[in-house]
């Protein structure tokens, strides 16, 4: 059982560092907030960011604890991704986990790709090679309550794209909290090749009507074989 617990955690929180509601309904419903600009700004911005970890995960009668600390820090110089100009966003987490008292340390460095419009072109990292597909433009304002569908991804273990490990879907949404400021979440729905391990991901970020956004925490799940997880990474 513990080794199970052991894979589902380091599945879990891999899919947060190769990833992308809080808040109230009624407020702020006719504000407009800058979209387009507030994707400008994460791609270019460099951040430095401390962060918690909490979580459980059940199996066999059984329920563990998840806690942890790390930082997350990113910076954006221009590069190539599959053949094309891009801008490559590099995120360094460093940190630590522990579950049921053996503690784990946590180092993974992932690349961002982005076209000159800052639309995702994929992201790559030491176990994953992915390609984003299927963008479709964002609106350039958007008030509280708007959704939309942005774009897939497929996963593969390297840049050859000889074997496929996984895809994924991604939309938006804003959700009112002030006059003046928003939720903007990202879910993102990974699924395994096999179809079998499938790990619905929401990534929030505070969003005001300057376009400015800072990122507020990441919540993920997953159900596999008899045992489930749930996981939240929030900035300190």
């Amino acid at each position: 059982m513990i080794n199970k617990i052991k894979l589902l955690t380091a599945t879990a929180v891999l899919s947060f560092l190769s990833a992308c509601g809080g808040g109230g309904g009624g407020a702020g419903s006719n504000t407009l907030y800058p979209l387009s600009d507030a994707l400008a700004e994460y791609v270019l911005n460099s951040t430095n960011t401390n962060v918690s970890v909490t979580g459980s995960i059940s199996g066999a009668g059984q329920t563990y604890a998840i806690s942890g600390s790390g930082r997350i820090v990113e910076s954006t110089t221009n590069s190539t991704f599959n053949g094309i100009s891009a801008k490559k966003k590099t995120q360094t987490t460093t940190g630590s986990i522990t579950v049921d008292g053996q503690t784990q340390s946590l180092t993974d460095v992932t690349y961002y790709y982005f076209n000159n419009n800052n639309q995702p072109l994929g992201y790559t990292n030491s176990s994953a090679y992915c390609i984003s597909s299927n963008v479709k433009s964002i609106p350039l304002n958007i008030s509280a309550g708007q959704t939309g569908d942005w774009y897939t991804t497929d996963c593969y273990t390297n840049s050859s794209k000889a074997v496929k490990t996984a895809s994924s879907v991604t939309t938006y949404q804003i959700q009112a909290v002030t006059d003046k400021t928003a939720d903007l979440i990202i879910n993102q729905a990974f699924t395994d090749s096999s179809g079998k391990i499938s790990l619905p991901s929401k990534l929030v970020y505070q969003m005001d009507t300057q376009g400015d956004v800072v990122f507020k925490y990441q919540f993920t799940s997953v159900d596999y074989d008899g045992a489930s997880m749930s996981l939240t990474i929030t900035a300190k």
